[in-house]
């Protein structure tokens, strides 16, 4: 045996000796104690010392013990207080049966049936609501008894009153050294207002979405990817009316920021985002459908978890920004219009600056007022806007006013303005068409060129009218003293017949006397016509039976190679007129055809009812019984037209009075009536003689009288 091996052979002896030693005392036999020592060499000092360690020793343990068992119970004594402040029902069961052990205030209240009861302990398990619950709560104390802890999410539990509530309970294993060894603790959270509040939160959802699917707004949601790009994750279905269901087809490349915005607005889209304020933008940009329309929208988000999350609205403009541009349009408009007007009131200026000046207002009141153009023609005269050619499209109408024998308004475009691109009053107009507004304007404009052509002949007609009243007062004091004095030479004649022998001289002179006088006194007559002083006799009259009682007379005053047409109305109204001066107007205007066809050529008379204005009404607001005279002769110059009804004017070679058609006017107005008088070199001339039928004409608003009669010929 080796040194090493020999020593320690020796202390396992020794060590044994002691203990039986130690042993031995602790039993009162000193005796063998000291024996044993002896054999072994070993001394009792040497033993009492190894006690006094060993004593030591068994204080310092004791001493340790006793401070676990204080750390023990303290730890017991806070984990029962933090047991019993739980917010939660709580409870301690055994991990091995599932028996309840312990509950916390919480818990007594709302499971006041379950009760601890020595070894036969309420289990855990009979607080499930239903046999499902039972077993998941069985499970579950099983699975933390094994892992340490478990989890039910969703739970009902059976509560001593009122209905089962849905909890989460949570399952932890428990140290030691804060109680008993294999207990657990569980925690019965309480989720019945989560559940509300979800079931609320669900509720609320339900109706946004309700309420998203049938606006027209659009809302929305984006999350910021990693590669900071945003990406949509809900948007309302009015997006496919906005963007067009081709552009939201595809939810994951469809982003209600950037999809199909207008090319012209991404670099506005871009900056605007950049711009605005670290929670919130707000902006206004063009978008453009599959199918190429443009709609308008305005976007309006805000950022959410440190600008992470985006929700927005997008509502649609288009509208707002069609009436924003047709409002400015119509500003303009009205602005236009507005100079029109005043331009047209100015009475310092006369027709051609008058006329001249309104063409470019109608060019400024187009909605493209650089492609304008307008045109205004009044009795052959054109007034053209600046840079004037014939337009491509164009609006046009004749001037309405009876005073003007031809005359017509022109505004257009020299060609058709394109569409513009960005959505407004263009997008709407239809292709070759104009605004509603531009024809407004048109119309508008065309009343006041008719207002002011009719200002301007009214007032040469004012002064002409002017001329002929003091020509009228001349007249009526000279048929006066020529009936004076008439009346003293007719008298003297007849006495001289009467009273002197009827020599052949003196008859011969009286004659001659009284052939002078007669004319004196039908040129008298013819002045008091022209007058309008003569008394008339007026009765009613049937026009059509007149006429045809003057053919003969026509017929000889005309000629024989000179063709009369009558064309005369069935159902013409009667009229009431002097029926001697009637005819001897009649006479007048045949006698002048006669002298302007020269034996030749055809004079057409016809008849006709006019109730309202017209292309057939040349004498303005109706109603009119109208006769109508036309001769294909060689017609008159302007010069003459214009002078035509001047008393004492006359063309004829041989001497004529001049009275004639003064003399039919003064009778036509004098009756009520109007005159209107029409001709052109080579086209011959017309007179229309209007009257006003009687009391609207009896015959056809009472049908008191039978209808008048017509009549339709020829002579040769």
């Amino acid at each position: 045996m080796s040194e090493p091996e020999q020593k320690v052979n020796s202390n396992q002896r020794d060590a044994g000796i002691r203990a039986q030693a130690l042993s031995a005392l602790r039993q009162g036999k000193f005796e063998h104690a000291t024996a044993l020592l002896e054999n072994d060499n070993i001394t009792i000092s040497e033993l009492t010392q190894e006690l006094l360690v060993h004593q030591t020793e068994l204080e310092l343990q004791a001493e340790e013990l006793r401070d676990t068992a204080l750390r023990h119970d303290l730890a017991r004594h806070r984990f029962e207080a933090l047991f019993e402040t739980l917010p939660q029902a709580a409870f301690l069961v055994d991990a091995a049966s599932g028996s309840l052990v312990q509950q916390n205030n919480i818990a007594r209240t709302a499971f006041g049936h379950l009760r601890p009861s020595g070894v036969a302990a309420f289990p855990l398990r009979r607080i499930g609501a239903n046999r499902s619950d039972e077993d998941l709560l069985a499970s579950a104390l099983a699975d933390a008894a094994r892992n340490g802890e478990a989890l039910l999410t969703r739970v009902f539990l059976h509560r001593e009153q009122g209905e089962p509530i849905p909890a989460r309970v949570q399952f932890v294993q428990i140290a030691q050294e804060q109680c008993d060894a294999g207990h657990v603790l569980v925690l019965c959270i309480d989720e019945t207002e989560q559940v509300r509040a979800t079931a609320a939160l669900e509720e609320s959802e339900k109706r946004f979405r309700e309420i998203a699917e049938t606006i027209e707004d659009v809302f929305y949601t984006c999350t910021l990817k990693g590669d900071a790009r945003w990406v949509c994750t809900y948007f309302s279905p009015g997006a496919q009316r906005i963007w067009g269901r081709a552009s939201t087809a595809d939810t994951e490349s469809f982003s209600p920021l950037f999809t199909n915005v207008h090319p012209r607005d991404r670099e506005v889209v871009r900056r605007a985002l950049h711009a605005t304020p670290a929670w919130e933008f707000s902006i206004e940009y063009r978008i453009v459908q599959p199918d190429g329309q443009v709609r308008w929208i305005e976007n309006k988000g805000v950022f959410l978890d440190d600008c992470s999350r985006l929700i927005g609205a997008v509502r649609d403009i288009t509208k707002i920004k069609i009436t924003e541009k047709r409002l400015k349009l119509r500003v303009r408009q009205i602005e236009a219009v507005s100079r029109l007007l005043a331009h047209c009131a100015r009475r310092d200026l006369g027709r051609e600056e008058l006329l001249s000046g309104i063409p470019q207002f109608l060019v400024d009141a187009l909605n493209h007022p650089k492609l304008g153009v307008a045109r205004i023609v009044v009795e052959g005269k054109a007034y053209d806007s600046a840079g004037w050619t014939p337009p491509s499209l164009k609006l046009r109408a004749p001037l309405r006013t009876p005073l003007v024998t031809s005359g017509y308004m022109e505004l257009g475009y020299r060609e058709v303005p394109p569409r513009a691109e960005e959505v407004g009053a263009d997008s709407l107009r239809p292709p070759g068409d104009f605004l509603l507004s531009e024809r407004e304007v048109f119309a508008a404009a065309l009343r006041q060129v008719d207002a002011v052509v009719d200002w301007q002949k009214i007032s040469e007609q004012l002064t002409e009218a002017e001329r002929r009243n003091a020509i009228v007062d001349v007249t009526s004091g000279l048929v006066h003293e020529l009936n004076t004095l008439l009346t003293v030479i007719i008298g003297q004649a007849e006495d001289m017949s009467d009273g002197f022998v009827p020599t052949a001289f003196v008859e011969r002179n009286s004659r001659r006397i009284l052939e002078a006088a007669s004319r004196a006194a039908d040129l008298t007559d013819h002045l008091q016509s022209f007058a309008a002083s003569q008394s008339l006799h007026a009765e009613k009259l049937d026009l059509n039976a007149i006429l045809r009682k003057m053919r003969p007379v026509f017929r000889r005053m005309l000629g024989a190679d000179v063709a009369l047409v009558y064309d005369l109305a069935e159902g013409l109204w009667p009229v009431f007129l002097d029926n001697a001066r009637l005819e001897s107007a009649l006479q007048e205007l045949c006698a002048n055809a006669a002298y302007a066809l020269e034996g030749k050529g055809e004079l057409h008379i016809s008849t006709r009812n006019v109730a309202e204005n017209g292309a057939e009404n040349p004498l303005g607001q109706g109603p009119w019984v109208i006769v109508e005279l036309k001769d294909n002769g060689p017609g008159m110059d302007d010069a003459v037209l214009g002078a035509a009804t001047e008393p004492f004017f006359s063309t004829h070679r041989q001497a004529g009075r001049g009275l004639g058609l003064s003399v039919v006017q003064g009778f036509t107005r004098q009756s009520g009536g109007r005159m209107a008088l029409a001709s052109q070199q080579g086209q011959g001339t017309t007179v229309v003689l209007g009257y006003r039928p009687e009391v609207q004409s009896a015959a056809v608003q009472r049908g008191a009288d039978a209808p008048l009669s017509g009549d339709s010929a020829a002579s040769p």
